[in-house]
């Protein structure tokens, strides 16, 4: 799948999501909100979310992330998140997501975070 705002990649079970924006904000939040959707609603249970081109979320795209990630648990699957650049590295640890989301450095990192499923 690939939209305006997500390019999708399988690799085995597992979905890596890159959020080809660098500014999640506004519209595009409710095209991510629907894109998301589509692939839960599809039956992907394993996400990895690459954030490298991300430099600004807003509140309402991580409300979707933290929706996406609640509903697989629920489903029994998991969402990581990987390629955090500075900025949103602190904002994820001042708004406490590194305790909702597994964070990895790289996308080796967290494909290998699936092994165990």
């Amino acid at each position: 799948m690939q939209s305006d705002v997500l390019i999708t990649t399988p690799v085995e079970d597992i979905l890596l999501i890159t959020i080809s924006q660098e500014k999640l904000y506004q519209d595009l939040v409710d095209v991510f909100q629907c894109d998301m959707m589509k692939l839960v609603n599809t039956g992907h249970r394993y996400m990895v979310m690459d954030l490298t081109n991300v430099k600004l979320i807003n509140s309402s795209g991580l409300g979707v992330m933290i929706l996406v990630s609640d509903i697989l648990e629920k489903c029994g699957g998991k969402m990581v998140v990987m390629g955090l650049g500075p900025l949103m590295s602190d904002l994820f640890e001042r708004m406490q997501l590194d305790r909702v989301f597994p964070i990895f450095e790289d996308r080796e990192s967290a494909l290998k975070s699936f092994k165990n499923i």
